[in-house]
């Protein structure tokens, strides 16, 4: 007992020190945004990419501890022994994520955009949250307009797998050294729901225009310009081996104890895909590839045992911590302040603007709209750390005979992720002007705002904007002008509630379980995906 009173305090630091650690990681928090479907205070918007919160199957995911823990390990060998588990799971986002997530990635947190042509001779006087001749939308009449909204929403499947094995145990003391290895298989299937409501087309497409256009949104998010932040309204999926967990530990459990524990250290082995940019919300099946360290414990303790009625009720307790270490990926991002603005059209180059200069004297319309799409210059290859992760898991377990039943709760902690260009930026950028012909506009942003679209000028009178091709340099965007907080996901604390029920049958050559269960994950925090889970597990021991 005294032994397992040390290893008690020994779990209490470990758990008091991850939680600790979690809360002084970095969080960012974008302005709070309090539009249609937001609830609390904390809400990113304008986001260019989505890191899992909690990969399914993973350490304390209720889906894997559920109805299996250390005593399984040891049922039919006290000295000796060894367990093995397999889940199906399936799951859906909520309603409530569909909002959220539209939010996530739409600028200013709105889940509805309106969209409109307009332009200088109307004194850019039209009410509207992105400008379409950003999006190479140039209609006939010049009177464009629409709206478009995003609903967000992931399904998954998949079978998870776990083994454990006793290395050495001690029953009459109850030490022992494990190690185990947990792995899923999934499916992982994401779909944007782009929905455009067209009011007025414009007369249709305006193919004068000297370059490639389109008739509207949803046909501007899939231009073949775009090599990257592309928004399908077709379903994304994804198969493959989740991340492999590898853990080595150490125990303290008996028979005749009423508490028991265990310590563990361990390493993530990424199997899992990573982010490439094409499209927003890809799928991503664990961690983005990311190798990482993990440490933590779990402890029980028998609440209430009647022998004779052969009942028990317990409470189980576990804590996990890890750290994701930095890989390189690709990601798209904003300029400071300007949400939305890696869609504005710019020149790649001062030579791009003096080619378009040069044309205005024989196609004034190519001259006009001659560009780069700012969403292939302001996507490049980053580095990516996710740092520090603390799970938390606990549940009430009641057993009757063969019957198991289990109730719990589990808390999910993540830090912001940080993110660093991976090669250095080049300054040879700059917005182009709406009117183009070379010259540049460098306060320009994606709504087409009437007091940054027109003719600018100082005190005395000196024109600022448009910015003319002779001063091109002066418009050049620097590393320092890029938001790569946009290309992050922030931090996040996730809930979870679930319950199983199920039964064991110890009493065979190879001591069986059955177990079913449903969890609900819910947060505050818009980056989080709340979904219901649903599982099925068997498992035997040996």
């Amino acid at each position: 007992m005294k032994k397992l009173r040390q290893l008690w305090t020994c779990f209490g630091i470990i758990a008091l020190s991850v939680f600790v650690s979690a809360k002084e990681c970095e969080f960012d928090c974008a302005p709070p945004y309090f539009a249609e479907g937001f609830v609390g205070l904390c809400h990113a918007s304008g986001k260019t990419a989505l890191a899992n919160s909690q990969a399914p199957f993973s350490s304390m995911s209720p889906e894997l501890v559920s109805a299996f823990r250390m005593e399984r390990t040891y049922v039919p060998n006290a000295f000796k022994g060894g367990a093995f588990q397999a889940t199906l799971f399936g799951g859906q986002s909520t309603h409530a994520t569909q909002k959220n997530l539209a939010a996530y990635f739409f600028p200013n947190g709105k889940t509805v955009l309106s969209v409109a042509d307009d332009d200088l001779v109307d004194n850019f006087n039209k009410k509207k949250d992105l400008l379409a001749q950003n999006f190479n939308i140039f209609s006939k009449n010049g009177d464009f307009r629409s709206e478009i909204s995003i609903a967000p929403e992931q399904s998954v499947v998949g079978c998870g797998f776990y083994w454990r094995q006793s290395l050495l145990h001690d029953p009459l003391v109850g030490d022992g050294l494990w190690l185990s290895v947990s792995t899923p298989l999934l499916q992982v299937r994401n779909r944007m729901n782009l929905h455009e409501d067209v009011i007025n087309t414009g007369g249709g497409p305006d193919e004068s225009a000297g370059v490639p256009v389109v008739a509207n949104m949803a046909q501007a998010f899939n231009q073949d310009s775009w090599l990257f932040g592309k928004i399908t309204d077709c379903v994304m999926k994804k198969t493959g081996l989740g991340d492999i967990e590898f853990k080595f530990g150490y125990d303290q459990y008996a028979f005749d104890e009423p508490s028991h524990m265990e310590l563990y250290l361990g390493v993530i082995i990424p199997t899992s895909n990573k982010n490439k940019g094409e499209y927003i919300f890809e799928p991503i099946i664990g961690r983005g590839r990311h190798a990482g360290l993990m440490f933590g414990g779990a402890l029980g303790k028998n609440m209430m045992h009647s022998y004779a009625q052969e009942a028990k009720f317990l409470w189980e307790l576990a804590v996990h911590g890890e750290y994701l270490f930095k890989n390189k990926q690709v990601r798209s991002f904003d300029l400071m302040h300007k949400p939305w603005s890696r869609y504005l059209p710019v020149y790649a180059s001062k030579e791009q603007a003096q080619e378009a200069f040069s044309l205005q004297f024989s196609d004034r319309n190519k001259a006009q709209n001659l560009s780069t799409p700012g969403i292939n210059v302001l996507t490049q290859h980053v580095n990516v750390t996710p740092g520090f992760s603390c799970d938390m898991n606990s549940a009430f377990v009641i057993e009757y005979e063969n019957i198991q039943a289990e109730v719990g709760y589990n808390f999910f902690l993540k830090r912001a992720e940080c993110v660093t260009l991976a090669c250095p930026w080049e300054p040879v950028v700059a917005i182009k002007y709406v009117n183009g012909v070379g010259q540049t506009n460098p306060v320009r942003d994606i709504a087409g705002n009437k007091y940054f679209e027109q003719f600018i000028s100082n005190n005395s009178d000196e024109e600022l904007v448009p910015v003319a091709l002779a001063d091109f340099d002066q418009s050049i965007i620097y590393e320092t002008d890029l938001d790569l907080l946009s290309a992050t996901t922030p931090a996040l604390l996730a809930h979870t509630l679930y319950a199983t029920v199920g039964a064991a049958f110890d009493d065979k050559k190879y001591p069986l379980m059955v177990s079913g269960g449903i969890s609900y994950t819910f947060s505050q925090d818009n980056a989080v995906i709340g979904k219901w889970l649903m599982w099925l597990k068997s498992g035997f021991s040996f």
